[in-house]
């Protein structure tokens, strides 16, 4: 009988190990949850605060002219506010109200005055786009090119993903996909690692992440095909991969349909 009971005892033990073992294999094959990317609060508080100086830097980047520019009239010698009225199809209440002027006789010259945005020069306007030009379809480049890892959108586990992965060896040079100025550069976003955004013509941002080091700083302006970053696996990733998002405003847009076809 006892040996029955010991029997009984060894075989529950080698069951017992049998089911860890089996567990522990399960776990080392079990694929780590995929990245969780958001950046999207982030970029909207960029974009607010760009928003809010955007006026007071089109003020200081402005040169002296002497007709209307976007919204904004430049005075030149000789102007008064009656004949600035009349050129530009204004009252002088108007121009007074926008430019909290107390008396219509005190302007002085090289003064920037504010136009009610109707009244701006389209000829103009388009001339001062920040050396960028308008993008169309398939007039960005690949930031890298190497194999998908991650496609855009919401895969077969639920988990979305607002740009696509990109395999890269560690230390690959990673370029700016169109020309535009760097809104951000930092690594306190968790998942993305290195993280480095531009702002382009028309609302566009590129993002990067994941990178090895990052070759350009905030307020720099670049060009397409400039390098930016070296490719890594910073953040929560275990090897060298691109995270590239391409966005409208803060909307996340498939790059794919914005990319040239890969070769």
């Amino acid at each position: 009988m006892e040996r029955t009971n010991n029997k009984c005892i060894n075989m529950f033990k080698l069951f017992y190990i049998l089911f860890f073992l089996i567990f522990l294999y399960s776990c080392s094959e079990r694929k780590p949850a995929p990245v969780i990317y958001k950046i999207t609060p982030i970029l909207n508080e960029i974009l607010k605060n760009e928003a809010k100086n955007n006026k007071s830097k089109l003020n200081s980047n402005i040169k002296p002219i002497s007709k209307p520019y976007k919204n904004i009239y430049i005075v030149k010698k000789g102007d008064t506010l009656k004949k600035i009225s009349k050129k530009i199809k204004v009252s002088i209440n108007e121009l007074m109200i926008l430019n909290n002027l107390k008396n219509p006789n005190k302007i002085f010259i090289e003064q920037k005055l504010i136009l009610p945005e109707n009244k701006i020069d389209n000829k103009i306007q388009k001339k001062i786009i920040l050396k960028e030009n308008n993008l169309k379809n398939n007039q960005f480049i690949w930031p890298i090119k190497g194999k998908l890892l991650n496609q855009f959108g919401k895969d077969k586990n639920g988990y979305v993903n607002d740009g696509i992965n990109i395999s890269t060896k560690k230390g690959d040079i990673i370029v700016a996909v169109e020309s535009g100025t760097v809104i951000f550069v930092g690594n306190n976003i968790r998942g993305f690692g290195n993280l480095l955004m531009i702002r382009h013509a028309n609302g566009w941002i590129s993002a990067y992440a994941h990178n090895s080091k990052i070759t350009v700083k905030k307020g720099d302006f670049v060009t397409k095909g400039d390098k930016v970053a070296n490719s890594g696996s910073t953040g929560l990733v275990k090897k060298p991969q691109l995270h590239f998002e391409l966005r409208k405003g803060i909307k996340p847009i498939n790059p794919i349909k914005y990319l040239p076809p890969l070769v």
